[in-house]
């Protein structure tokens, strides 16, 4: 099992690569998958780009 991790608790800021917008996150699953991932995980994020969990 590959499983790929695209985003987290950190911000653009932090990581300027993270995927935040839907469109970001839609590439970036689609390439891990691409690659042989077969379970992914994100995090929801907020139009602020903050984690819901942050708040």
């Amino acid at each position: 099992m590959l499983h790929a991790t695209l985003n987290g608790r950190r911000t653009l800021s932090e990581h300027p690569n993270i995927p935040i917008s839907p469109e970001q996150i839609a590439a970036e699953v689609q390439r891990v998958l691409e690659v042989g991932a077969n379970v992914v995980h994100l995090h929801v994020r907020r139009a602020d780009d903050r984690s819901p969990a942050l708040l």
